[in-house]
């Protein structure tokens, strides 16, 4: 139990300091992503979203890594440092697992925080759930038009959403079908496919549910961030598949004159015009849209990662061992 209440504090101390960190540099890192191209932008902001959780999580692992390396590799000098501590000294080991400690109050500060998170998280994930039923049932009285490529449900109201997280569907309505040249139904149905080929719905609820170890004002703006640069990457798509990105653009100022409030649909479903359409006619009316990470940059960038853990997983858990024993006394 004693090993299972370190790593517990742990994951919460790691998690606070990157999400401080990240609140602290994002107004910078902010503008630096702005130049990306959207597709590259979207994967790194996903990656800022989800690093408190899952970044605490891996550095609470990572300090375990000394002792794992420890036991395969008994040869490697300094990686087991544990024999060198005092018997005062806390062990965030699996070999000299500690026991109970900190005092009833203190755990129950801890226990409550953790609670409060998972409380959160059940609450984002009922909602996200009553969303996906609410656009399955208009799915489900949606009838596949061929000359569209998409599903038609009758409604005055011009809707055009992609639903679904493994059985995805583009669904358009007969308002908007009635409302907009075909000309440009092809463009918002390039946008739509293009989201289910993405997986952004299925993304896009896991990334919410991920990002809840941010601050508010941080997870909000992250949040806005993200969805504008997964709606600009899926205009690109739709406008490479179409051949035109300027008529890509115009659907979307099209759409906007006679727009219709899709926000009672919920997280899981994807509108064609429901976020930052000023921003998106901009860039698409742009030369270029970004700057993209190559395979090779990707691959570098994965390799000085994976270096960088192997480097300080022994720091790590020294520093986590020393930050646990003075917080614990």
């Amino acid at each position: 139990m004693g090993l299972f209440q370190l790593g517990m504090l742990a994951w919460v101390l790691f998690l606070a300091v990157i999400s401080l960190g990240i609140g602290a540099i994002y107004p910078v890192l902010r503008a630096s992503l702005r130049s990306l191209d959207p597709r590259t932008r979207a994967v790194a902001l996903r990656a800022v979203s989800v690093a408190p959780l899952v970044g605490g999580l891996f550095a609470t692992a990572l300090c375990f890594a000394p002792k794992i390396l420890g036991m395969v590799f008994p040869g490697l000098p300094r990686i087991d440092h544990c024999t060198a501590h005092t018997d005062s000294h806390i062990h965030f080991c699996l070999n000299h697992p500690p026991h109970a400690i900190g005092g009833t109050v203190f755990w129950m500060v801890v226990t409550s925080a953790a609670i409060a998170t998972l409380v959160v998280g059940l609450v984002r994930s009922l909602r996200f759930h009553a969303s996906r039923q609410l656009v399955r049932q208009l799915a489900k009285t949606a009838q596949f038009d061929p000359r569209y490529d998409a599903w038609v449900v009758e409604s005055d109201h011009p809707v055009a959403i992609s639903v679904g997280l493994l059985e995805k569907r583009t669904v358009l309505s007969s308002g908007l079908l009635s409302g907009i040249p075909t000309h440009l139904v092809a463009a918002i149905v390039a946008h739509e496919n293009a989201h289910a080929r993405r997986s952004d719905g299925l993304w896009r609820g896991a990334t919410r549910l991920l990002s809840l170890g941010h601050l508010p004002r941080v997870r909000r703006i992250l949040d806005l961030d993200l969805e504008l640069a997964c709606e600009q990457a899926c205009d690109e798509d739709a406008g490479a598949s179409i051949g035109d990105r300027f008529r890509v653009a115009e659907a979307l100022v099209r759409m906007e004159r006679i727009r219709h409030d899709v926000a009672g649909f919920g997280p899981a479903a994807l509108a064609f015009n429901a976020h930052g359409v000023s921003a998106r006619v901009e860039s698409l009316l742009a030369a270029s849209p970004g700057s993209r990470w190559s395979r090779g940059t990707k691959m570098v960038a994965l390799f000085l990662g994976c270096a960088a853990a192997a480097a300080l997983a022994d720091p790590l858990h020294h520093l986590t061992e020393t930050l646990l024993h003075h917080i614990l006394g």
